[in-house]
């Protein structure tokens, strides 16, 4: 039996079916469009685990996470389809409306990297991020967001400095990139990893991030967003992160297997370094320690939801 199929053996017999039969170990199903954060990350990880698995990456975007989540939902368990799911399809979502699912529908496997937002606008139109600020004290502006929790952050910003910030809703973060581009919207907030291109090609200006540790290395001179309004607001902190996910029922084996090779990925060098030049970091947690971060998103889903009743 060659190298291969041991690796498969060790996944369990699960794994021979509807996914293996096309050829494919695992399929990771990303609820998002192609370039944001949730996409690069599971690249990056179906890439480091190449060697191992065959991986093949499913874009599911609609509804927010909501196309995606559903999809993995009705999935066999065993079959070797997992969500790469975070805040917004898992908690937000259900939340905004009316969906058969909520983050106890899924079996989560483990936790692989978590995300930044910043708040971007062209090069020329603020010199940083208290110059935006200042700005919008005398005059509205425009901010897009393509994830409703951002919105809300964006909200809670207005708020918080009395400043004139109108959000702007939009489907995808590729149309927003396109309208900070033009001018249609003064700035936009979106993950860094979706705009880590533009920014280091200059047509894009980082004016703050909302990290709530030190990991956005590869932007210093970021000041992370609390920090600007020296507030500890917890909004003004809220960050993504990608873990896989399978429906309720996946053997115990197999999921403890994937997760010991997705540890072992995330303690590659090369694997953190991808993450950290594009704003993310490299973050593992185990099954029981992921559940317990969802109970600590508790406190951000209270004010979210009072947001979205006078949003809506």
């Amino acid at each position: 039996m060659n190298r291969r199929n041991v690796l498969l053996g060790c996944l369990g017999s699960s794994l021979f079916t509807k996914a293996y039969a096309k050829n494919i170990d695992l399929t990771f199903v990303v609820p998002s469009s192609p370039g944001g954060s949730s996409d690069i990350s599971s690249r990056l990880l179906a890439s480091s685990l190449e060697t191992q698995l065959k991986i093949n990456i499913m874009n599911r975007p609609s509804g927010q996470g909501v196309e995606g989540s559903m999809f993995v939902l009705r999935s066999n368990p065993n079959s070797g389809i997992l969500l790469v799911g975070g805040p917004n399809g898992l908690f937000f979502s259900p939340a905004r409306e009316n969906v058969p699912y909520n983050s106890d529908s899924f079996e989560p496997i483990c936790m692989f990297s978590m995300a930044s937002f910043a708040i971007v606008s062209k090069t020329e139109s603020f010199k940083d991020i208290d110059d935006l600020l200042k700005i919008s004290t005398s005059r509205n502006l425009n901010i897009g967001f393509s994830q409703s929790d951002v919105g809300y952050l964006i909200s809670r910003l207005g708020q918080i400095t009395g400043s004139r910030l109108n959000t702007i809703a939009y489907k995808g973060g590729g149309d927003l990139v396109r309208d900070i581009h033009s001018g249609t919207v003064d700035a936009g907030i979106l993950s860094i990893a979706s705009v880590a291109g533009s920014v280091q090609s200059g047509s894009l200006k980082l004016l703050a991030h909302t990290q709530d540790s030190g990991s956005v290395r590869i932007y210093p001179n970021v000041p992370r967003l609390a920090d600007v309004v020296s507030s500890n607001d917890s909004s003004l902190m809220t960050y993504h992160w990608h873990g896989l996910y399978a429906p309720k029922g996946i053997s115990r084996d197999t999921s403890n297997h994937i997760q010991n090779m997705v540890s072992n990925v995330c303690r590659d060098s090369k694997f953190i370094s991808d993450h950290e030049t594009r704003g993310m970091t490299s973050r593992f947690m185990d099954a029981r320690e992921l559940r317990d971060h969802h109970d600590k998103l508790s406190y951000y889903m209270i004010g979210y939801t009072q947001w979205l009743r006078e949003y809506l």
